[in-house]
């Protein structure tokens, strides 16, 4: 069954749909083969069909009091990415809006079903804090993150305010075996002006993923001004048109 990541994403999602109790669990061992952890890490809420992957640096410091079972769904969006935020960034709640205009402009042969259904999250750390320069990336788990990309190969996978780790603490650790990226040299810089400075999106390809990485995290200044955020957003969509037909 692991040849379910070769399929493109509606099949995905059929498939993962169909699979019986003992697939699910082949699947899910794949997987988890190389993670540091016996199960899947908390703060990374996952479909097994996701071709949209989020990257952050942890889960954050938002405490609504939630739990939930971080297992990978099959099938249906996880629960955990309508996690109630409850600081200013509002996380959650833009990635939902941004994963829905990606996937709805971009995959038209996925109109009929819910976008929510192939957007993941997963993050180089565990530790709830909410200040990226202030975690301590795991060398194991950003070594098992980047192996599971290379494993399912996403159409995209966006980088969440991680400019300064991928550059100096994840720069060979959070990388592909072969053919490794560099992440201080993008195949493409796409700028625009913000309150008199120059922002970049970043872009990077390897395969059939294109790799983002946003000109700041989704909750700080430029991607709440909407101007910014819909510029950023159009482009993602234009590239990844340019990319998958």
């Amino acid at each position: 069954m692991n040849d379910i990541w070769n399929y493109p994403p509606k099949r995905r999602f059929e498939i993962a749909k169909s699979l019986n109790a003992n697939n699910k669990a082949k699947l899910l061992n794949t997987l988890l083969r190389n993670c540091p952890q016996k199960d899947w890490p908390y703060g990374m809420p996952f479909p097994i069909s996701a071709i949209l992957i989020f990257i952050g640096a942890s889960p954050g410091n938002s405490s609504s009091g939630e739990s939930f079972d971080y297992t990978p769904t099959f099938g249906k969006p996880h629960p955990g990415i309508f996690y109630k935020d409850t600081n200013s960034y509002s996380y959650w709640k833009n990635i939902r809006a941004i994963s829905e205009e990606i996937i709805k402009n971009t995959f038209y042969d996925l109109s009929n079903l819910d976008p929510l259904n192939f957007i993941g999250q997963l993050n180089l750390s565990t530790q709830n804090e909410a200040e990226a320069i202030k975690v301590v990336v795991k060398t194991e788990m950003a070594k098992w993150v980047a192996q599971t990309i290379e494993t399912i190969k996403p159409s995209c996978v966006i980088l969440n305010g991680l400019k300064g780790i991928l550059e100096n603490s994840c720069y060979k650790t959070f990388n592909y075996q072969k053919n490794p990226i560099d992440w201080k040299r993008p195949h493409k810089i796409k700028s625009f002006e913000y309150i008199k400075t120059t922002q970049k999106i970043r872009f990077w390809y390897r395969g059939g993923t294109t790799f983002i990485l946003l000109p700041n995290h989704t909750g700080k200044p430029v991607m709440k001004d909407q101007k910014s955020k819909k510029f950023v957003i159009d482009t993602i969509i234009s590239e990844l048109k340019l990319n998958i037909y």
